[in-house]
């Protein structure tokens, strides 16, 4: 499997966590293997997080957030990963990776949101 996809599959694992936690409930039994899912899931993201695509980067902010599971140095590699690239998502991604942020409470530099802000001037 090469490194591009493995990137991929950990933010679509996260996202699968993410909607089995919110829409079913779960036994002690089934948290534990799901904490012990995610915190694989961080570790390979955050080993691969160079190599994901955009999609990528906005199901990770966007899963986490709904996890309610906060690794600040993780959030600001996600940041500083997709600085540069901000001018490349979609507005639905550019809403989703602010909205998993702030769910978990992570504020990007100013000049991260100065440039998201004029981002999204241009969608509009």
């Amino acid at each position: 499997m090469d490194c591009p996809s493995v990137a991929r599959r950990s933010p679509r694992a996260l996202a699968r966590l993410a909607a089995f936690a919110i829409y079913r409930k779960l036994s002690d039994e089934q948290l534990a293997a799901q904490a012990r899912a995610t915190r694989r899931c961080v570790l390979l993201l955050r080993q691969r997080l160079h190599d994901c695509d955009l999609v990528s980067y906005t199901r990770a902010s966007y899963s986490l957030g709904r996890l309610d599971i906060y690794d600040e140095g993780l959030m600001a590699e996600v940041v500083e990963e997709v600085y540069d690239k901000l001018n490349l998502f979609s507005p639905d991604g550019l809403a989703a990776l602010l909205t998993g942020m702030s769910l978990l409470g992570h504020r990007p530099p100013d000049r991260w949101l100065n440039v998201f802000a004029s981002r999204q001037r241009w969608c509009w």
